[in-house]
């Protein structure tokens, strides 16, 4: 194929979004300003906290994957060193509830298992101990007298006529039933069907920091809770609905969090165990869980398999997309289980389909839960696409960059519906993927295949393409933002997001520096309090620069203009002559530097006027969610005798609208760069043919390390959004969802001319080598026929809606 040409320099609608902050300090390259405390260890996470003799909460988990609690015995417990109390359901007395969200009435958790155990991991009790060696020791002295049930694990198992049931009132394991498309008849508008079963691998989150959270009484009557989570001001409501309280009870603080992605979502159950704790008892509560029960007990996520069909015409135009979603939700299905309607959503990608037909199915499994991670559903929607297309890529005999642009949406049809009711705000599609190819030489490295192939080498090299769009800041949460000049001429800004290791602090601050001269380092962030912010959707959905950035940008223009009306009454001027000077850092009359003041100084006479403090707040809620997009180029070599594959190049080129610090945006690429070489290549949840977790630490998980990853060739390009002041999308998912698939797609084209048409993820050496002797006996077609409940599967849409809602903004 002929080189894409890569856009010119001085494309016009890139010009026009850096016209409009010409001078300005938005879109350089700004040092985080708040690294120094991470770096340094002075900010504190929940393990760190100055508690006063807090006591050391240890839940008993479950070592059954199914099973009726005959007993319980506590008492040789009770007695053990240190144990101030140990309890189970009976004593704890908390009702069974659904966490962050709710599917089916039928599937409520309690917070510590009553009459069945429904997962390795599940709290059956929990001490309370002065040390938290003390708690450990009692723990292991807690018998539970279980008896074993059948278990189920694998979701299309559960879905089966005669599979063991985890829920009787339920009377089956459908979960979530998705099926509102009417009948495609794919074969009588196709020449060729490429059809695909693909499996999306449940994976572990594995942040940081593990799960925690603490708890004291306040001398005000309150509780206050710190939780490591991403959506403070949810947790403050769900744990108040969980014990009865009003929300008033509850202050929540948010410490350093170290890592969230999705899997520190919303409240969790433990937290109402600890909070209860804390008032009955009297004292602090703390609860840090080791690494292998975090593995066990916080939610996984993806766990999808997918029966993928894409209709072409010989000259490789998309006639249409059918495919039968197979779902994991866990023992307690949950936010995950609503995800898959999210892939659902998001199915109509980036490419001019005529007809989609998508059936969800989600099963309730003997296994964790499941949950959010980086992308929550948007993924797994790309990957099915990017497979498909790879596939008719090589059936069709088209190359993979020629036949996406011949069925990408076109620059012209923006806001686009898709089929599946999502309103795509902007995009220019076919720019990332003709930059991604220029950049990385496509063509050199279709020549040097081909040479490779030619000679017979033992090493393969695979060249894997991805485009993807994908959904941020869903849900419609309004966000609040506010601004306050101090007289010693520092700021401090108030957003209901949670920065944990985004660099909100940094970017907000640009925000107010660009309008008022106010040097970035002497500005500072409050989140996570709901004290001092009242209100907030927290951090998640790549939301936070279109919506608290958006508040924060409101508020500062609010205040400006509040400031301006106070400098000229201070100046005796008129307030059109009144300008700022950011260079300098003042307010003033035009053409009377002189008589400028500092921002100090305005906020000091604001006081003395009785104006109070110069401030301003504003709640700014999108007009919609925001269509970020991309393409990512992966080159991956294969060892064909052994099975080994190994990255050795990847370019992402995704666009984020305006992008407001170029150094934020490139550390958020490579950190999902990261993430999806990890599913793409190592990463996968397991369990044994009793429930059993078999990958619960990272001796027996697969998470990468930099030594596996090559260094990462990122790039962007800007198209705005119509939909917010900053013309900002999210960027925070996005290299996970283009950069996985192009790497699976990289290492099956390296082994695509031995008759290899797929390989499920994780890539191991394990299973490329068994595809490639698979290959050689004629053996590996990826496709068999969906399962059959797909074709009693109920016309419509059944599971909660505000579970969908939640889904689109996590």
């Amino acid at each position: 194929m002929t080189e894409p040409t890569a856009p010119t320099p001085h494309d016009p609608m890139h010009d026009s979004m850096h016209d409009s902050i010409h001078g300005s300090i938005l879109g350089n390259r700004v040092i985080r300003t708040e690294d120094p405390g991470l770096l340094t260890g002075a900010n504190k996470y929940v393990a760190d906290l100055p508690l006063d003799r807090p006591l050391h909460a240890v839940f008993v988990r479950s070592d059954l994957a199914h099973g009726t609690i005959r007993s319980i015995d506590t008492a040789a417990a009770t007695s053990m060193p240190g144990v101030v109390a140990v309890w189970t359901a009976a004593e704890l007395g908390i009702a069974p509830h659904h966490g962050f969200a709710k599917i089916h009435a039928d599937f409520a958790r309690p917070p510590l298992a009553t009459d069945r155990v429904r997962f390795v991991g599940e709290a059956v009790a929990v001490v309370f101990a002065e040390t938290q060696a003390q708690g450990v020791d009692a723990a292991q002295a807690v018998w539970a007298d279980i008896e074993p049930l059948p278990s189920v694990t694998d979701p299309e198992a559960a879905l089966a006529d005669g599979a063991p049931v985890l829920f009787a009132e339920h009377g089956n394991n459908l979960a979530v039933a998705e099926s509102p498309d009417a009948a495609l008849d794919l074969e009588a508008t196709s020449d060729m069907v490429v059809r695909g079963r693909y499996v999306n691998q449940r994976i572990a989150v594995a942040p940081m920091e593990p799960h925690g959270c603490a708890a004291a009484p306040a001398a005000d009557g309150r509780i206050t809770f710190w939780p490591s989570n991403q959506f403070p001001h949810y947790v403050k409501g769900q744990i108040a609905a969980s014990l009865g309280w009003a929300p008033g009870d509850l202050h929540i603080i948010t410490p350093q969090v170290g890592g969230g992605f999705g899997g520190k979502a919303g409240m969790q159950h433990e937290y109402g165990v600890v909070a209860a704790a804390a008032k009955r008892l009297n004292r602090a509560v703390i609860w840090i869980p080791t690494r292998t029960e975090d593995m066990q007990a916080m939610a996984h996520s993806r766990g999808q398999v997918q029966y993928a069909e894409l209709g072409c015409r010989h000259d490789g135009t998309f006639t249409g997309l059918r495919v039968r979603l197979v779902g994991d939700g866990g023992a307690y299905p949950g936010i995950g289980a609503s995800l898959p309607g999210g892939t659902r959503r998001m199915a109509h990608g980036t490419y001019d389909f005529a007809a989609i037909d998508f059936d969800v199915a989600v099963a309730a499994t003997n296994t964790s839960p499941t949950g959010a991670y980086r992308g929550a559903g948007r993924p797994e929607a790309t990957a099915l696409l990017e497979r498909l297309v790879d596939q008719a890529s090589h059936d069709l005999g088209i190359d993979p960059i020629t036949l996406r642009e011949k069925n990408l949406l076109g620059d012209e049809v923006f806001p686009f519906t898709t089929l599946t009711g999502n309103v795509y705000d902007s995009g220019r599609y076919r720019l990332p993927l003709h930059t991604a190819a220029d950049a990385i030489g496509y063509d050199r490295l279709r020549r040097e295949q081909a040479e490779r192939r030619d000679r017979g080498d033992i090493v393969q090299l695979g060249i894997g393409v991805a485009t993807y769009v994908e959904i941020t800041g869903g849900g419609g949460s309004p966000e609040y933002g506010k601004v306050e000049v101090h007289t010693d001429g520092s700021a401090t800004l108030y957003c209901g997001t949670l920065s944990h290791g985004q660099g909100h602090q940094t970017t907000y601050a640009m925000l107010l520096s660009d309008q008022t001269g106010i040097p970035v380092d002497r500005i500072t962030l409050v989140d996570g309090d709901t004290d001092r912010v009242p209100q907030g959707g927290g951090t998640g959905g790549s939301r936070s620069l279109q919506t608290g950035g958006s508040a924060i940008h409101r508020a500062t223009e609010i205040m400006v203009e509040h400031a301006r009306a106070l400098a000229a009454k201070v100046l005796e001027a008129d307030e059109a002559d009144i300008v700022i000077d950011r260079s300098a850092g003042t307010i003033g009359v035009a053409g009377v530097p002189a008589s400028a003041l500092t921002w100090g100084d305005l906020a000091a006479r604001s006081e003395e006027l009785g104006d109070g403090p110069l401030e301003a707040e504003h709640v700014f809620k999108s007009e919609g969610a925001s269509f970020p997009f991309g393409a990512h180029i992966a080159v991956a070599e294969v060892d064909t005798e052994t099975g080994q594959a190994r990255l050795v190049r990847h370019v992402a080129v995704d666009d984020c609208g305006t992008v407001i610090n170029q150094l934020l945006v490139e550390g958020q690429q490579h950190g999902g760069v990261g993430s999806g070489i990890g599913q793409a290549l190592f990463e996968e949840v397991r369990y044994d043919g009793d429930g059993n977790p078999i990958t619960s630490n990272f001796a027996d998980y697969g998470l990468p390390s930099a030594a596996e990853m090559p260094s990462f060739e990122v790039h962007s390009t800007e198209t705005p959004s119509p939909l917010n002041p900053l013309g900002a999308k999210g960027i925070g998912e996005a290299a996970t969802i283009g950069s996985t698939p192009a790497i699976q797609n990289a290492v099956i084209d390296a082994v695509s001319h031995l008759g290899v048409r797929h390989i499920d993820m994780p890539c191991t050496s394990e299973r490329v080598w068994a595809a490639i002797q698979a290959a050689t006996r004629g053996e590996g077609d990826p496709w068999r026929e969906p399962p059959a409940i797909f074709a009693t599967l109920p016309k419509g849409l059944e599971g909660d809606e505000d579970a969908a809602a939640a889904a689109d903004g996590i």
